[in-house]
């Protein structure tokens, strides 16, 4: 009988293929779980804050809001714009100030930002008197959970113009600056 030999060969065959087939399948199972990378967080945009800082050299603490926008090119520079309106308080007198900045910056890994930061910032004395400090500093950023970034930044303002009466013309004014920012998505 000829189908005895098919037979055989098909046994064998089988018999070879069988345990190829289950060695595939146990070592699927041997794999691990590797879970999805958690995005880095998103710079782009648009952001709302409250800000907090403090000059020593006037003894002068500023509190306020700000709002600003980002543009991230390739995952790694950042470029902004920012403005600021606050309340001042120097020795028992309050003031307004409004200020104007622009930002230029580096992403270091998923949650960190490095920048420089300059512009203008005036200080409202009341009664229609008014200083201009030009504004230039840098600081850093660190994005915390997925909307919210923490900042601390210093600068130095120094008294533009020929008015300057909280201080002689040319002081340069340190000033040490936090703010809490949430992004919007």
């Amino acid at each position: 009988m000829k189908l005895k030999p098919i037979v055989i060969g098909l046994a064998a065959a089988v018999a070879i293929a069988v345990p190829a087939s289950a060695t595939d399948l146990f070592m699927a199972d041997q794999t691990q779980y590797v879970a999805p990378a958690e995005p880095g967080f998103d710079w782009q945009g648009f952001y709302v804050g409250v800000y907090g800082s403090h000059i020593p050299v006037l003894g002068e603490t500023a509190v306020g809001k700000l709002v600003g926008g980002n543009i991230v090119l390739n995952d790694l520079i950042l470029f902004g714009a920012e403005a600021r309106v606050g309340a001042v308080f120097d020795n028992g007198s309050n003031y307004s100030e409004v200020a104007a900045l622009g930002r230029a910056g580096v992403i270091l890994g998923d949650r960190v930002l490095l920048y420089a930061i300059g512009g203008v910032d005036r200080l409202h004395l009341g009664g229609g008197s008014y200083v201009v400090y030009s504004v230039i500093g840098g600081g850093g950023e660190v994005g915390l959970g997925e909307n919210w970034s923490a900042r601390a930044e210093v600068t130095r303002q120094e008294c533009i113009g020929t008015i300057c009466p909280l201080l002689p013309l040319g002081t340069q004014i340190i000033r040490f600056a936090g703010a809490a920012i949430w992004h919007f998505d």
